[in-house]
């Protein structure tokens, strides 16, 4: 026995009828011909597939995913470009051998986040800021959401700010610079450091160019 890969609403209405029909049945096909089935010749993304498999939070996880396959092949989560982004097997790899990726995904999934950071880059840094310490990530991005309790010094409200500025008069600020930013106010977070009140930059290019941005 082999797994349908088309067909199954065809065949439950035949069932529900009652009426049986003549039908082309075609055998020994991969499975990889599943992701270019009825839908044109345009091959499925990897939220497609993955929300095809029912899995929760579907587009931030695959999206998540293609961060991580991108951090842990290259150290830059916005390495490379289109022509060796991960196939949807490496996604799916990344996935089985890192599950907490699902966690960080229902973990942000919040309003600020949402609105100021996109779900997929807030979810990519949680993961990654969870391998160190999971409790300070979980303090970290409680805080961003709310702001509650921030001196004017914390590197999180500085964050907060910065984003929220990004939205708007400088907008078009993009995910490498986001994420450099949440990396850099993390950092600070836990090594208790306070924030100058001047404002709150990352350089990322350049010879003044901060050294291990994305490293914790």
């Amino acid at each position: 026995m082999g797994n349908l890969l088309d067909g199954q609403h065809r065949l439950a209405a035949i069932v529900r009828s009652g009426i049986s029909c003549r039908s082309v049945i075609v055998t020994g096909l991969p499975e990889s011909v599943f992701y270019t089935i009825d839908i044109g010749g345009k091959a499925r993304g990897p939220a497609d597939v993955l929300s095809i498999e029912k899995e929760k939070n579907a587009v931030t996880v695959a999206a998540c995913c293609q961060l991580v396959f991108r951090y842990l092949n290259t150290g830059n989560p916005i390495g490379g470009n289109s022509s060796n982004a991960p196939t949807i097997a490496q996604i799916k790899t990344v996935l089985a051998e890192n599950p907490e990726i699902r966690y960080a995904a229902g973990s942000v999934a919040r309003d600020f986040c949402r609105t100021y950071v996109t779900r997929s880059v807030a979810a990519f840094c949680f993961f990654v800021f969870s391998k160190t310490n999971r409790e300070k990530t979980e303090e970290f991005f409680g805080l961003l959401e709310t702001g509650a309790g921030l001196g004017e010094r914390s590197p999180v409200l500085h964050l907060r700010n910065r984003l929220m500025d990004g939205s708007g008069k400088t907008a078009g600020m993009d995910r490498g610079y986001k994420i450099a930013l949440i990396f850099k106010a993390f950092k600070m977070f836990l090594r208790g450091d306070t924030a100058h009140a001047g404002g709150f930059r990352v350089r990322t290019e350049g010879p003044c160019a901060e050294k291990d941005i994305y490293k914790i």
